[in-house]
């Protein structure tokens, strides 16, 4: 599974993508920007993408391509781009060490692009020094926050970012991506179609959740149907049935039942 290296690459969200291109190549982009919504949907894959356009410009260069490297390949922060995980670090003393990244001497007059991941991570304390910090931010700094928990984010920190949700995609977005990934690889599905279909329904169409089954087979593996539902814990209808009939049934033959069965979201849709 290949990240994306251009806006070009992200599958679905086309609203968000053009909003986030269209204000980037204006120079009209917000300076502090709150991505929201389910994991694995792409909020880091759309803030790399952000950090690097507005840093580098067009993709065809050649330090965009090395930055790409080490922002999104290696997860890591260089010169322009700083990133910060903040479930693990905020704390107090990471939010002040933001704070100097915002305020540090700038290169070749680039932009600084600070990247908070999992920012319902940040305490009380760090909360306190973000909205001191954003109330006026500084032409060339750019702040980018992903969080699955937007709430847990103080209102008025809120209130002075631009919020962007992302939703899960169509289920058509979702079924076109997988069969490009199954093409790349070059996978032999067994059922191909049916099995496509059956992934992203059990994905809830979360790209991330998806592409991790596919990944879990090797390049031009081919791939029996049973393998994919023993993965994801696929339960046919007519597996549901027995259980069905219990409900009306014999209480005891239905408890039997059910201690046999693994529940998955798959059997609530049934």
């Amino acid at each position: 599974m290949n990240r994306p290296y251009t806006f070009k690459d992200i599958k679905g969200h086309t609203g968000i993508v053009s909003y986030l291109q269209n204000n980037i190549n204006e120079g009209t982009l917000p300076h502090f920007i709150i991505f929201d919504g389910p994991e694995g949907l792409g909020k880091t894959s759309m803030a790399d993408l952000i950090a690097l356009h507005l840093v580098y410009g067009s993709p065809d260069r050649e330090d965009y391509k090395k930055a790409y490297e080490q922002i999104v390949c290696k997860n890591a922060s260089n010169d322009y781009i700083k990133r910060y995980a903040c479930s693990v670090e905020g704390g107090k003393q990471a939010a002040l060490q933001i704070k100097d990244d915002m305020h540090a001497t700038f290169l070749q007059d680039r932009p600084k692009v600070i990247i908070c991941d999992e920012c319902h991570g940040l305490t009380e304390q760090a909360q306190d020094v973000f909205l001191a910090e954003t109330e006026f931010i500084d032409k060339n700094v750019y702040i980018i926050m992903l969080t699955t928990e937007v709430t847990k984010l103080r209102l008025s920190l809120r209130s002075r970012a631009v919020p962007i949700t992302l939703q899960p995609l169509k289920r058509s977005e979702m079924v076109t991506l997988l069969r490009e990934e199954v093409k790349l690889k070059n996978l032999k599905l067994q059922h191909e179609n049916a099995t496509i279909e059956m992934i992203a329904d059990w994905s809830q169409c979360k790209p991330r959740t998806a592409l991790n089954i596919l990944n879990a087979f090797a390049p031009n593996s081919a791939v029996p149907l049973s393998q994919i539902r023993t993965l994801i814990g696929y339960i046919d209808t007519k597996d549901a049935v027995p259980l069905l009939k219990s409900l009306s049934g014999s209480l005891t033959f239905g408890l039997a039942y059910i201690e046999e069965v693994p529940l998955t979201n798959q059997l609530v849709s049934i």
